[in-house]
């Protein structure tokens, strides 16, 4: 899966601010996603839940894990 089929160009920046290792046009495995998921939680745990990049991160997650891919 790539990124870019979850994540506009804009969300995958500010994501990528946090997560700089990631590409937005590189093709990942399953387990790959799976440590992306589990990267941007922890990312989203040491933000904080309750400030605008928790919020942000929380919605990234929540539609990352809502496509019909993530479960594939």
């Amino acid at each position: 899966m790539k990124l870019n089929t979850v994540y506009s160009k804009q969300e995958f920046n500010k994501i990528h601010k946090f997560m700089p290792s990631w590409n937005y046009d590189e093709e990942y495995t399953d387990e790959e996603i799976d440590s992306f998921d589990e990267e941007i939680e922890d990312v989203l745990d040491s933000s904080g839940y309750i400030t605008e990049d928790g919020i942000f991160l929380t919605n990234m997650i929540d539609k990352l894990r809502t496509i019909p891919e993530y479960w594939g």
